[in-house]
């Protein structure tokens, strides 16, 4: 139909526009990634799924499409009982807001290492933030670190 054919050609034109900008999304990692709290980072588009920039070498990388599906679905109990896995690990949801105010915080810890850790993923119109830290630091600079994206992201009409 004409309208889906719009819909598709105005998702072709935010993916043609993201991959463009995919210089300026690396310096954004950058930037999340140097308060030190950080250990892993992810900006990733949601229409159509693709990762618009990682942190080099991390787990997040490695996402998938059905990753992020995962975390866009709309059973949201579902994702209390399960987890989500991101890359290779897997995490346990703490708090899921992301259908209404746009955040969610999960915590896991990885087979190969004791440490544990904690996600922020805060989401807008075309794209999910995914940012990684040791425990405590969620509920002070990743949060604030995510939110600050998402805000800049939605003034961009994104």
């Amino acid at each position: 139909s004409r309208v889906q054919s719009h819909l598709v050609a105005a998702a072709a034109a935010a993916a043609a526009a993201a991959a463009a900008a995919m210089g300026s999304w690396n310096t954004f990692v950058e930037n999340m990634m140097s308060g030190g709290d950080s250990k892993d980072c992810a900006i990733v588009g949601i229409k159509p799924i693709s990762i618009w920039a990682s942190h080099p070498n991390g787990n997040m990388s490695g996402i998938t499409p059905q990753q992020i599906d995962a975390i866009l679905c709309v059973d949201r109990g579902a994702l209390q009982r399960n987890g989500v896995l991101l890359g290779k690990k897997k995490y346990t949801v703490i708090q899921d807001h992301l259908s209404d105010d746009g955040m969610m915080v999960i915590k896991g810890k990885s087979d190969s290492e004791d440490q544990r850790c904690n996600v922020v993923i805060g989401k807008c119109e075309t794209a999910i933030i995914l940012l990684e830290g040791n425990l405590p630091h969620v509920k002070s600079t990743l949060n604030t670190s995510v939110k600050k994206m998402i805000e800049y992201l939605k003034e961009c009409k994104m």
